[in-house]
């Protein structure tokens, strides 16, 4: 078969083609009867490089469609007729008609020259079109219409390409495992002195600015949430600062270390707010011991007396005001509102004791998955992950008195985890989750742009000044009180205009023949979020102010955050894809990664069987093979042997091994 993919030399592709287009015309000469299978195989004109050739194939399928005999006196004949005869003078007349013919083989080989002639062809038409478009006097119109060109050129090569391979399957490139490319975290939303600290972070740990975006918000959402509430004005509708997001990036890509950079400050003001509290703690502690031993004292001089004497009423007397007193002396809050791994339970009485307020913030969120989905109980305990987000009042009570605890008036949680892509399956382990619209709160960032394989040993330091203004920033905000009823911060009226755009570029979306209508649940809370975290950044922008709640929000700080829309669209998407997918897609993609590092275009099932599962039976490989066959990764072939199927891998997907 000849080479017919385009060779790095122009003049040996035009050498290729070329050959290819003397084998067709020849054979044809040879055995006139295969010319129905040019003509099957759709070989035009145009496919023809050279001139003369065109016009020699033009003859051949005048005389096919009068049902004339084929000789190469009739195709000069014919020639001569249609205008044409010059082309072929210039290159020895008959003569080089029945040098065609006499070099012709028996036809083995045709199709083989048909595909190179076609492939040849559409290199051609795709260097034409590429060089139209780079053409400075190309109208918008007309570079629209070449750019559908070339896409449509592309698509002819691909599957070109991979039948010239022998390939079986479907024609065209493999349709992905999963959109390839996601959106990028925008530029210029966050306040700009944060925003210089993150590439800074990004550029010190090589990682994606997906990571880093999402840590900042949930910062943010830590110093912000249960102080202040975003409102619309004249609606008596307002939204918590609460933030649950979820940051997802392979095993490698320092997620730890990243999170460290963005986590210090608030660990250090956890800190210094016990050590603040700690001396309260003691006169609270001191307090209550004492109150307890009066207590037991009178209890036993009340125990001792007879009843209805004086001493048995003073008693009585002082036993009941010391219980009151017990009863009513306030519990200092606690400092430490930090927790990474917590069960219902234990984050709403840790809750109860910071006065509302606490974040789980894990760079292991598989842990928070599990404490959601009642790694402990037969029943998930969701009501403090739900309650929680919009600051509604949480009564527990439990049957045993040691778990029962008081009631939260405002309770506020940030959640910012980071984890591993597969671990979002968690999520939905139990139905509950996501059908009570826990899923539905979270923010999802799939760190797609990774750097891995790209990294550089040694990392440049983060600039001291940035880390130092970023640090007092969240300093600053984590020092403003928390108020028993939060700050209403309004919107402009620029910024209802502009929460009103956003409403209504969505809102047509949610409907059953809208593109968010089958993950509707988590898009109706979208505007509600994009909301938050606009407000978010109008405080961070105004820590000047004494009181930057009473500034109204800006329309230009709610169209920058709205920039965050459709990123969160798509990576929500994204997240929801993992969650729902076929346990098969892992399996397919272990082959896939195995067979590029192997270079091995073509295996046997005993072989896809060692790379996913050696310990499983070799029919648990098969839905993993279906599932690449469904996506046209790989086709069956012919096999000798009938105990161990051979597949091949598409040629355009080896093609990208080496590109």
């Amino acid at each position: 078969m000849p080479n017919i993919k385009q060779p790095p030399d122009e003049g040996k592709a035009l050498l290729v083609a070329t050959e290819s287009e003397e084998a067709i015309l020849g054979i044809v000469l040879f055995l006139p009867r295969l010319l129905q299978q040019v003509l099957d195989a759709n070989l035009q004109p145009e496919h023809f490089h050279a001139r003369h050739h065109a016009h020699i194939y033009q003859a051949l399928l005048a005389l096919h469609d009068d049902s004339a005999n084929i000789s190469p006196q009739a195709v000069e004949a014919r020639m001569q007729a249609q205008g044409t005869a010059a082309s072929l003078t210039a290159h020895n007349g008959c003569a080089y008609l029945v040098e065609l013919q006499n070099t012709a083989t028996n036809g083995d080989g045709l199709a083989d020259h048909i595909k190179a002639a076609q492939l040849a062809a559409t290199n051609r038409q795709i260097v034409e079109t590429r060089a139209k478009l780079q053409r400075s006097q190309v109208s918008p119109a007309e570079q629209q219409a070449l750019t559908s060109r070339l896409t449509t050129l592309q698509t002819e090569l691909d599957a070109l390409v991979s039948a010239a391979d022998g390939w079986r399957g479907e024609p065209g490139a493999p349709q992905p495992l999963e959109n390839a490319q996601l959106a990028r975290w925008p530029e210029d939303v966050l306040p700009p002195w944060l925003d210089e600290y993150l590439d800074a972070v990004c550029d010190s740990q090589q990682v994606p600015r997906d990571l880093a975006g999402i840590l900042a918000l949930g910062c943010m959402s830590v110093a912000w949430a249960g102080k202040v509430c975003a409102a619309l004005p004249n609606t008596g509708h307002a939204e918590e600062l609460c933030l649950y997001l979820v940051a997802c990036a392979d095993v490698g890509e320092r997620k730890s270390s990243t999170y460290a950079k963005f986590l210090g400050p608030v660990y250090n003001y956890e800190a210094e707010r016990r050590a603040e509290l700690a001396p309260k703690h003691s006169d609270y502690l001191a307090e209550r011991e004492g109150l307890e031993q009066e207590l037991k004292a009178a209890q036993t001089r009340r125990s001792r007396s007879a009843r209805g004497s004086d001493d048995h009423g003073d008693a009585c007397d002082a036993a009941r005001r010391l219980r009151q007193t017990l009863d009513s002396l306030p519990i200092p809050p606690k400092a430490e509102f930090l927790t990474q791994d917590c069960t219902a339970e234990g984050l709403a009485r840790l809750m109860s004791e910071t006065g509302g307020h606490a974040c789980l913030m894990s760079p292991e969120g598989g842990g928070v998955f599990d404490g959601m989905a009642g790694k402990y109980s037969d029943m998930p305990n969701l009501d403090v992950f739900l309650k929680s987000y919009d600051g509604e009042r949480l009564i527990n009570h439990r049957a045993a008195k040691e778990r029962t605890i008081p009631p939260i008036e405002r309770p506020s949680l940030v959640i910012t985890v980071t984890t591993q892509p597969a671990t979002l399956r968690r999520l939905v382990s139990r139905q509950e989750l996501d059908d009570r619209g826990l899923v539905a709160r979270m923010l999802f960032g799939m760190a797609s742009a990774s750097r891995v394989g790209h990294r550089e040993p040694h990392k440049p330091a983060i600039p001291t000044h940035l880390s130092e203004r970023y640090a007092a920033a969240l300093r600053t905000a984590l020092q403003v009180s928390r108020p028993n009823t939060p700050h209403l911060l309004t919107l402009s009226a620029d910024g209802l205009a502009e929460y009103t755009a956003l409403f209504s570029r969505i809102e047509p979306r949610l409907g059953p023949s809208g593109d968010l209508h089958a993950m509707r649940g988590w898009a109706c809370k979208l505007v509600g979020k994009i909301m938050r975290i606009a407000a978010l950044i109008h405080l961070m922008e105004h820590l000047d102010s004494a009181e930057p709640w009473t500034i109204p929000l800006s329309g230009d700080t709610f169209r920058r955050s709205a920039k965050l829309a459709d990123y969160f669209i798509e990576h929500a998407s994204r997240a929801f894809s993992i969650m729902r997918q076929s346990p098969h897609i892992d399996g397919a993609r272990k082959l896939l990664a195995a067979l590029r590092q192997d270079r091995k275009a073509h295996f046997t099932t005993r072989d896809a069987h060692r790379i996913v599962d050696r310990n499983s039976s070799r029919d648990a490989t098969r839905p993993v093979l279906d599932c690449l066959q469904q996506h046209n990764f790989i086709a069956p072939q012919k096999s000798q042997r009938t105990t161990s199927e051979r597949w091949q891998v598409n040629p355009l997907h080896v093609q990208s091994w080496t590109e």
